[in-house]
């Protein structure tokens, strides 16, 4: 007796040409959620994740400590972001004022994620948006693909990287 495959699951990336900021990845995941073009039966965000490191230096420019920023959600970051760097405390380490020293938010350290539940005729995969890129994960009709990399390719905030 054999084993009869019954299904193929593939896996794909979409590098951004640029990362997203966040009022990008926003308005994109939005927009995602929103679109009718692609006859997506199901879109379910399953999980959202986004963080953002401080630095704190001291005078010699050795870092003392750090601050990572972890919540669900675009509005809690955004808000959280605003907590961090409007406290007079924070601010007096994050300035240096503190440690004769500075301190840094690393944006290219922070990163956003968002995964979908998604369904497309038969076929139901995961859809998941990160700051630098995209990933289609466990489709198995190609026509999937292409609905989706036809939608990216109308999106100038999602513009693919041109291949070297």
């Amino acid at each position: 007796m054999a084993i009869v495959q019954n299904s193929v699951n593939m896996n794909g990336e979409w590098e951004l040409a640029t990362a997203l900021t966040m009022s990008k990845f926003k308005s994109e995941l939005s927009a995602f959620i929103a679109d009718t073009t692609m006859g997506l039966s199901k879109k379910e965000p399953t999980k959202q994740d986004y963080k953002c490191p401080f630095y704190f230096y001291d005078a010699y420019g050795t870092e003392k400590g750090k601050i990572t920023l972890g919540v669900t959600g675009c509005e809690a970051y955004l808000d959280s972001v605003s907590l961090v760097t409007t406290d007079t405390n924070l601010i007096k380490f994050m300035t240096g004022e503190a440690t004769d020293g500075e301190a840094a938010k690393d944006e290219n350290e922070a990163t956003w994620t968002a995964k979908l539940s998604c369904q497309l005729g038969e076929d139901t995969f995961q859809f998941v948006f990160h700051r630098d890129y995209l990933v289609i994960q466990n489709y198995s009709d190609e026509a999937t693909a292409t609905a989706v990399a036809t939608y990216l390719a109308t999106r100038p905030n999602l513009a693919q990287k041109a291949s070297a």
